[in-house]
């Protein structure tokens, strides 16, 4: 039996830390604690692991050599943190965190607010609970777009899942852990031997830090070539979404989303208006079948004529707009009596449209409305009196 690498081992218990946790975590890194030349303490990143929604089971796993310029996102994207975590420098938490307290913040507010500009950063592409539980060599960092609570069960069960053995370190390319130098010298106050291990140990830092950058270079190439496919299908459906809406006021994702939700919202709409003309229509029908005399046929339709004749008006009004609906029978040019109605009230046609169904005429238009007449009611009580009194004429 093959005993897996320290790397595979490191991974598995990010993945662990994740997939067994009652809460939703998004994603998990290991951060390593380093020392430069001059003693100064950073961190590195090592491994991680991108979760995403637990319900989907497709999501892949990032690694450290994914490549960033392979991958179309956008900048809200909590995947686009996560990759670009991979990058050291100045987005690096190395300047914000020392990795010996703890950190548990909760809410967008405290992230916006936070003076870590991890966290910031995090809320930015929300993240809406941001950990950096302190181990014995690093950090473990967490976010989820969920609300999560502090919990010290869950710190005590990440801690003692990394503080079992003195790893993760930082593994080379041959996938075992760096040897540590000790000196030959073992009296206490020799100065010569600590000199000696000092040097060498930074030395070892040194390497450490070089193989990071080239570790497990197969595997992640595989991980970007799924993340690829993935996002192309992605971005091809996003595609076929802005061509099937016909207005699209910005052209990020989160706008054509919001776009194609009004959209759908209106032909809805327009689906029930047509269902309830479609009901109109069967009673009439079934009516005039029923009848057994032309006296009847004559009083039906007489009837039928004046509840038709009664315009029928809906007013919705959005700001300075208001979408209106008139239903009216299909005769003493409707169309002509509403435009020189709303002509009459100082009412701007932004856009009409008319449908004819049978004996039924429907007129939907934008207009923008005026001051004195910006309420539901007060429209359209005025409008359908400056109707009827157009249409008498």
């Amino acid at each position: 039996m093959v005993s897996s690498s320290p790397a595979d081992q490191l991974q598995q218990k990010l993945r662990f830390v994740v997939e067994t946790s009652p809460d939703q975590w998004a994603y998990v890194i290991f951060w390593q604690k380093m020392t430069d030349q001059s003693d100064r303490s950073y961190l590195v990143w090592v491994d991680g692991h991108f979760g995403g929604n637990k319900n989907n089971k497709s999501e892949e796993n990032h690694t450290k050599n994914s490549i960033e310029s392979e991958l179309t996102m956008d900048g809200g994207d909590l995947e686009w943190f996560y990759v670009t975590s991979f990058q050291s420098g100045d987005g690096s938490p190395r300047k914000e965190f020392s990795g010996e307290s703890l950190v548990w913040l909760t809410g967008p507010d405290k992230l916006r607010f936070s003076s870590y500009e991890r966290a910031k950063e995090a809320g930015f592409h929300g993240v809406h609970t941001f950990v950096s539980i302190p181990i014995q060599n690093g950090i473990i960092e967490l976010g989820s777009c969920d609300t999560i609570k502090q919990s010290w069960d869950f710190i005590s069960r990440v801690k003692s899942i990394f503080g079992s053995d003195k790893s993760p370190e930082h593994v080379n390319q041959t996938g075992s852990y760096p040897k540590q130098v000790v000196s030959d010298h073992s009296e206490v106050g020799n100065q010569e031997a600590k000199k000696e291990r000092k040097r060498k140990s930074s030395k070892i830092k040194k390497t450490v830090a070089v193989t990071v950058e080239k570790q497990n270079i197969p595997a992640a190439m595989s991980h970007v070539e799924a993340e690829r496919q993935r996002r192309e299908k992605l971005n091809h459906r996003f595609y076929a979404l802005r061509a099937a809406v016909p207005t699209v006021s910005r052209m990020d994702k989160a706008s054509l989303l919001t776009d194609a939700v009004s959209y759908i919202e209106s032909l809805k709409t327009k689906i029930e208006v047509l269902e309830t003309q479609v009901k109109r229509s069967k009673t009439t029908t079934d009516n005039n079948d029923n009848t057994a005399s032309s006296v009847d046929q004559v009083n039906q339709k007489s009837l039928e004529s004046n509840i038709v004749s009664e315009f029928e008006v809906q007013v919705k009004i959005v700001g300075e707009e208001a979408m209106v609906r008139v239903e009216s029978e299909n005769a003493n040019h409707p169309t002509l009596v509403l435009m020189s109605a709303l002509m009459e009230m100082d009412c701007c046609v932004q856009h009409a449209n008319v449908s004819r169904f049978s004996q039924i005429m429907v007129q939907d238009v934008v207009v923008v409305v005026p001051n004195g007449l910006r309420s539901e009611d007060r429209l359209r009580t005025t409008l359908v009196r400056k109707l009827r009194s157009l249409s008498q004429v």
